[in-house]
């Protein structure tokens, strides 16, 4: 009867054990599960006439900003596709080689080369395409959250401080535009998952 009693709790124990696995896993994968992702689309135009090499380095830092939204997000929010043009300033983000202050703006936002990495590509996006408002201007402001400059992650309400209460923390607007987007993205697991490739359309206008 005793040894009956402890392979009953060795099963037990052990099936715990496999049900916390299975969990996670579904945790990690639930996201994809539910629905499509949201993907983005971007035109980014470059003031200068710029080489083909050029254009294409400008997809790197947008591919690794993509790769911080798709984590931050649970793998439901990157950028799919970009458009990349020279010799215009049109863009939704207007890059600039002389560009050398502060981006700013929620439509055609200027940028230069200090700023194009993945942590401002991903706040301006932020801006740009899910409707966000900047989390830096009240002091404390909120903790790891990318609005706020200081992370790659969205604020919530248990710690959201913005610079006006009155509006809502990061991922409570990102549900009011993104219905699709379930309550546990924040939660999901992402490691060891990455952001499908961009799939971009260079026009080099001047054929440098």
């Amino acid at each position: 009867m005793k040894n009956v009693r402890a392979v009953s709790a060795a099963a037990i124990v052990s099936m715990i054990a496999t049900l916390c696995v299975v969990s996670a896993a579904a945790l990690a994968t639930s996201t994809r599960a539910r629905g499509r992702p949201y993907t983005l689309r971007i035109y980014v135009s470059v003031k200068q006439d710029a080489s083909g090499e050029q254009l294409r380095a400008l997809l790197r830092p947008l591919q690794a900003a993509s790769e911080r939204l798709y984590h931050a997000t649970g793998g439901m929010i990157y950028i799919g596709r970009v458009l990349l043009r020279d010799r215009r300033t049109d863009g939704e983000l207007a890059f600039s080689y002389r560009f050398n202050r502060t981006p700013h703006g929620a439509r055609n936002i200027p940028m230069g080369p200090a700023h194009w990495w993945d942590r401002t590509l991903m706040h301006e996006i932020g801006h740009l395409k899910l409707a966000l408002w900047d989390e830096y201007r009240r002091k404390p402001t909120c903790p790891r959250c990318v609005m706020a400059l200081n992370s790659y992650g969205f604020c919530h309400k248990g710690k959201h401080r913005g610079h006006t209460r009155w509006r809502p923390d990061c991922w409570t607007r990102l549900r009011q535009f993104y219905r699709r987007l379930p309550r546990y993205a924040q939660r999901a697991r992402t490691r060891g998952e990455h952001a499908p490739p961009i799939r971009a359309r260079i026009v080099n206008t001047g054929q440098k």
